[in-house]
């Protein structure tokens, strides 16, 4: 019996998917068959949504406006921005209710195997918002692996002596663990035991409760 093509055409895009095999994309096919077309016809519409969404013109994360809700959210703590890879981190961070600053999203993180070289990442937007904001610590949410390791050592020597303090998440994180499936404690701990990694940490004030 041969397969209609619709379902190969579906399954090859579904294979676009982090982590989706050739066998497991089939499966989500005759899974959406099996659903029927009212379920077809709401993923396609929320598939349609999600094409509009745009990226905050301060932050770079995925948002539905520009500059986007906590962009635009005045009664945010200013002495603070947190750096991360991807909006997805910045959520799981705003989901521990222990940060209430500011974000900037790298939207990717340095790997020169993948073709990811420093001139690709946003480091001098970063600095000009640093800059503009005059931001009192920045505060950089990298995952704990040799990517999230370099690229840390990146932003902190792009922002030397920008601003009084670069801090790290602790290593409450596992090394090789992911910001945006970590628990709300293990990111609360995390926050809390932050520390200064920028050359001129013993210049200026350093924020409260940050480790030298």
């Amino acid at each position: 019996m041969r397969k209609p093509r619709a379902i190969d055409r579906l399954a090859k895009e579904f294979e676009k998917i982090p982590g989706i095999g050739p066998r497991q994309a089939e499966r989500i096919v005759y899974f959406f068959i099996k659903q029927g077309p009212d379920f077809i016809d709401g993923f396609a519409s929320a598939a349609s949504d999600v094409k509009n969404l745009v990226r905050c013109s301060e932050c770079r994360s995925v948002s539905e406006t520009s500059p986007c809700a906590v962009c635009s959210d005045t009664s945010r703590d200013s002495s603070k921005l947190l750096v991360v890879a991807n909006t997805a981190d910045a959520e799981a961070i705003e989901r521990t209710g222990k940060y209430d600053g500011y974000y900037f999203a790298m939207g990717a993180l340095l790997s020169p195997l993948d073709g990811i070289n420093p001139a690709d990442l946003p480091l001098n937007e970063l600095k000009a918002l640093v800059e503009k904001k005059r931001f009192a610590e920045v505060i950089i949410a990298t995952d704990p692996n040799v990517k999230g390791d370099a690229t840390a050592l990146l932003i902190a020597d792009a922002l030397d002596g920008v601003c009084g303090a670069v801090t790290r998440l602790a290593y409450g994180l596992p090394f090789g663990g992911d910001v945006e499936y970590a628990d709300e404690i293990t990111l609360s701990g995390a926050i809390d035991g932050r520390r200064n990694i920028n050359k001129r940490s013993n210049q200026g004030k350093v924020a409260d409760g940050v480790k030298q």
